[in-house]
């Protein structure tokens, strides 16, 4: 992608222990979908590792999109993230090594405070624009109502985590992106060499 262009990025969601991905994950990405139908991103980042099931929440996303016709070369997967805080933290490399005018961020309604309260708070926001792309929710009222309040707890976890380590410095970030960079550049170069 072009430096400079905005980028969605999409928080996992459950994969049943099937590899079947639950109704979250596809509306999220269905939302995604019409964010780069609409042309208002040039490339995607799909966090979640393998959670609930042996396949990374990710790779699930991926392959879901490829389907509707999203070109791969456009998809970047995070898959070591376990929860929505890794969402955030482990994609920052990737997203550093793209430079995006804009970051949107995809996710249900109830979890995007979540997720925009960790770029913030960890010092991240200040880099890039910050934009929201909510899913469209087929819940009933009272699930809705019962995850927007399962966000109360983890939404004040997430803060106190941010809080007690404060925003990363610049000298520190260019630290950390160095070497999750690296990281993943050698992860992806042993993993051609052996496939």
């Amino acid at each position: 992608m072009k430096s400079g262009s905005a980028v969605a990025l999409v928080a996992g969601a459950r994969v049943y222990p099937d590899g079947t991905p639950s109704r979250a994950l596809y509306r999220r990405v269905e939302a995604v979908y019409d964010l780069w139908r609409e042309g208002k991103v040039s490339a995607v980042i799909l966090s979640g590792g393998a959670v609930g099931s042996s396949v990374p929440e990710s790779a699930i996303m991926s392959s879901l999109l490829v389907e509707k016709g999203l070109p791969v070369h456009q998809i970047v997967q995070e898959e070591k993230s376990r929860n929505s805080r890794e969402n955030i933290q482990l994609s920052l490399p990737f997203l550093a090594d793209m430079m995006p005018s804009k970051v949107i961020l995809v996710s249900d309604v109830w979890h995007i405070p979540r997720l925009w309260m960790l770029l913030r708070l960890l010092g991240y926001g200040q880099r890039w624009g910050i934009g929201f792309q909510p899913s469209k929710s087929d819940a009933t009222r009272l699930s809705w109502w019962r995850s927007a309040i399962r966000e109360i707890p983890a939404f004040l976890a997430d803060s106190l985590y941010a809080f007690r380590f404060g925003p990363v410095t610049w000298s520190q970030w260019s630290q950390v992106e160095t070497s999750a960079l690296e990281e993943d550049r050698s992860n992806r170069e042993t993993r051609e060499t052996d496939g």
